[in-house]
């Protein structure tokens, strides 16, 4: 679903217009952006957390035998919470199977 489709459903579903629903979602995604490369986490209940994840700089191993240097990069990454994708914990599997 892209963001227009999802502002899309927004309107629909709160009866805000469209043009109202386009600038709350663009805002809503901006502002998740900016906190998340501020440093601060992002947690959405049921959805998930947003955080700054950063890669340092590192060196790679071309085929050709030479060295490629990779620069260090910062980045938004998005971890899924658990209800999200269906998991459960470890503690909730181990008491399930200990008693069935």
């Amino acid at each position: 679903m892209k963001l227009n489709e999802l502002a899309d459903v927004v309107a629909e579903d709160t009866k805000m217009s469209k043009r109202d629903a386009r600038r709350f979602a663009n805002s809503l995604f901006v502002k998740i952006r900016e906190t998340a490369l501020s440093g601060e986490k992002v947690a959405i209940s049921g959805l998930g957390s947003f955080v700054l994840t950063e890669r340092e700089a590192t060196q790679r191993q071309a085929a050709d035998g030479s060295t490629k240097d990779i620069a260090p990069a910062r980045y938004v990454s998005f971890r899924p919470s658990r209800s999200a994708t269906g998991r459960k914990r470890k503690a909730d599997t181990a008491e399930a199977s200990t008693t069935a």
